[in-house]
């Protein structure tokens, strides 16, 4: 635009058209290419979510007037698979609601499917156990069971029949580990019965029928 009104103004100031021609090709060839067009593009990422979402952006663009200079990508969000897998291997905190409702805490609290081992810390006897719910709570109902003096859990069992003599409960009759985490009902039946037969736990023992009772369960659900 410039060069033509130049172009207007160069014969009426005497120059002759073959000076203007030169110019005007000197001029074009200083000139960079396209520079008319020259325009920046902004990108932008962003997670998906659905599609009132994506056209949601899109509305906002358009309504700043921002659509033509902005590239929009949209990258997947986590999958629920992901979520789970990565909250497996990341057991939750223990919310420790009391401490009377916590024995034994540590950071396996919230774990789920565990083959877990208590030793009576009275005669060091041991037990082999599983569970599919949380440490804690089946913790706890081992915990309970000792104190009320029932035989609804194994280690309640064992103070009954091994310490009957035993008129006030130790504040901290057992310790519990956990001894591998498991996938499934199954998993956790095979690593109880390796862990009976490495360990031979005496409380395994002494409530069994059989000495090879553990191993005929584990064998009959594979």
């Amino acid at each position: 635009r410039g060069v033509n009104k130049s172009k207007d103004m160069l014969p009426s100031n005497d120059f002759t058209p073959s000076v203007i021609e030169r110019l005007t090709r000197e001029i074009n060839k200083d000139k960079p290419p396209n520079q008319t067009r020259l325009r920046i593009t902004q990108y932008l990422s962003l997670p998906y979510v659905n599609e009132y979402h994506k056209r949601k952006v899109y509305q906002i663009l358009r309504q700043n007037d921002l659509l033509d200079k902005t590239k929009v990508s949209f990258y997947p969000d986590k999958k629920l698979g992901e979520i789970l897998t990565r909250s497996a291997l990341h057991p939750t905190p223990c919310n420790k609601q009391s401490a009377s409702k916590c024995y034994d805490c540590d950071d396996l609290c919230m774990q789920k499917n565990i083959a877990y081992k208590l030793t009576c810390n009275i005669c060091n006897a041991k037990y082999c156990g599983e569970t599919g719910r949380f440490k804690r709570n089946r913790c706890w109902e081992h915990l309970k069971s000792v104190r009320n003096k029932n035989n609804k859990t194994a280690m309640g069992k064992h103070y009954l029949m091994s310490h009957p003599e035993i008129k006030e409960i130790p504040i901290e009759p057992f310790k519990f580990e956990v001894l591998k985490v498991c996938k499934d009902y199954a998993d956790r039946m095979i690593w109880q019965s390796l862990y009976i037969k490495q360990l031979l736990p005496k409380i395994n023992t002494q409530l069994s029928p059989e000495a090879d009772s553990w191993q005929k369960t584990t064998w009959a659900i594979m």
